[in-house]
């Protein structure tokens, strides 16, 4: 007897390890992209999870955080940054589009602009540039993804950055407004 609640107490064991495996992950975090490595974005301003700082929104001074990566793969001749607002009413919203960031830089003072050849791309707002978050209601996310590109230069306006990204890197904000 003590064999049988050994070997079934070890199955229960193992089958509640592959049930729990198999559930969806519950996290504010964008999904990893299959076969797509990972790298470093982190920020003194910006802390993966928590509220942002005001200053960055519509309520206070609309200005960028500062932001830093490290990491990405050999073979990186630029870098995509987008901030987006996954929680909006309308669905997906792009705060910001930064393109061909060269891929010797590995920061953005607060408020600071990128070097040549750099460019904004128009964001969801119609304009070039940052538009800090501004929810109409309740707390949003706010994801900036970093894209670590094999391409010095994306043509066009809506680049097809899926197709010549080697990594991503990501930080996950919140803002609700007073």
């Amino acid at each position: 007897m003590e064999g049988y609640i050994v070997k079934n107490t070890a199955f229960m064991v193992f089958a509640a390890a592959v049930f729990v495996s198999c559930q969806p992950a519950h996290t504010d975090r964008p999904a990893a992209v299959p076969g797509v490595p990972a790298f470093t974005l982190f920020s003194e301003d910006v802390k993966d999870g928590d509220a942002l700082d005001a200053v960055f929104t519509c309520d206070g001074k609309n200005v960028p955080p500062g932001l830093k990566w490290s990491g990405e793969p050999e073979g990186t001749k630029s870098f995509a940054l987008i901030l987006e607002d996954p929680d909006a009413p309308m669905g997906n919203f792009t705060h910001w589009i930064v393109v061909d960031i060269p891929a010797g830089v590995h920061s953005l003072e607060r408020a600071g602009k990128f070097p040549a050849p750099s460019r904004e791309l128009k964001n969801s707002f119609g304009e070039s540039g940052y538009g800090g978050p501004c929810p109409p209601s309740g707390t949003h996310r706010y994801i900036f993804t970093l894209y670590a590109l094999s391409a010095a230069r994306l043509e066009g306006s809506q680049p097809s950055i899926p197709k010549l990204m080697l990594a991503k890197a990501a930080l996950t904000s919140r803002y609700a407004r007073r």
